[in-house]
């Protein structure tokens, strides 16, 4: 049973809750909470899953064992006023759970994880592998869906990255999957299957479409995160993460298993794809030096 301990608040992690409690997984979540406001709503989801999901195991601020927790999820939004004080309450919050003994993994669901990332490993000991943002995560799976829905086929057989931030992104065509097939090898068929105008409209629309199905589809992301957690199974989803070689921290395609990030996945970019992708740098490389990250 993977156990989570959770800050912040975000609609998207009620509905978790609620899709969870409902099917009775097996989970473990003890949320640390402070916003007296939504308290009576919480309560309710707690009293709930003890009537109705014996597997299901939903705390409030319940004493952490952090020896004993997979994950730390993190829920932040934040902006240029108020940046420094969630970033150094991120820091004391993770910082105070390393040191008395996590050594799971850390999932940042924000605007800005891709500037935060680094921060959190710069203060906390962890490796790289153990911190994770949700990035675009969503949107590629809206375009998986999207990719679908023209193919008439499930969108289980989809692989589709959308490469950079929430803010500056771009979808990754020319590694896009349809089963064992390159998508694009689809295009060039007699029966049209694809067509370069379905990518023109997913491309227009994608970002769109994910921001009204964000807290639909995060329950999903999540679960899959879970899911390689705790089994022998792995993912390719797309995450931020820390790059290495590099400064700037996006969302690309990670294998994902039990210890987090295993692998970073090596993107050969079309011309096109690597201008979009320095596009996407340039604008992190700006907010870096507006937010005084070096």
């Amino acid at each position: 049973m993977q156990k989570i301990v959770y800050y912040g608040y975000n609609e998207s992690v009620l509905d978790f809750l609620k899709i969870g409690i409902n099917n009775n997984t097996k989970l473990y979540f003890n949320w640390q909470i402070n916003d007296t406001d939504i308290q009576d709503e919480i309560n309710n989801l707690v009293e709930c899953s003890r009537l109705l999901s014996p597997n299901f195991y939903f705390y409030i601020n319940e004493t952490v064992n952090w020896d004993e927790i997979d994950m730390m999820l993190l829920s932040i939004d934040v902006d240029r006023d108020n940046f420094a004080q969630k970033n150094s309450w991120i820091q004391k919050v993770v910082t105070e759970a390393v040191a008395n003994g996590f050594n799971g993994i850390v999932v940042l669901d924000s605007n800005k994880d891709y500037l935060l990332i680094n921060e959190i490993l710069k203060y906390t000991g962890l490796s790289s592998r153990q911190v994770l943002g949700l990035g675009t995560s969503i949107e590629s799976e809206v375009v998986a869906r999207m990719v679908a829905k023209k193919l008439g086929i499930n969108s289980n057989y989809i692989q589709t990255s959308v490469i950079g931030t929430r803010d500056k992104s771009f979808v990754l065509w020319s590694k896009g999957r349809v089963a064992e097939a390159s998508l694009m090898s689809l295009i060039v068929q007699e029966k049209n299957m694809f067509s370069i105008k379905n990518m023109q409209e997913i491309s227009k629309e994608y970002k769109g479409l994910a921001e009204k199905t964000r807290k639909l589809i995060f329950s999903s992301v999540l679960n899959k995160i879970l899911m390689a957690m705790d089994t022998s199974e792995q993912f390719i989803i797309t995450l931020v993460h820390s790059r290495n070689e590099e400064i700037e921290s996006y969302s690309s395609p990670v294998l994902v298993g039990k210890m987090g990030v295993i692998e970073l996945i090596k993107v050969n970019y079309t011309e096109d794809e690597q201008d979009a992708l320095n596009e996407v740098k340039k604008a992190i490389n700006d907010e870096l030096d507006r937010y005084k990250l070096r």
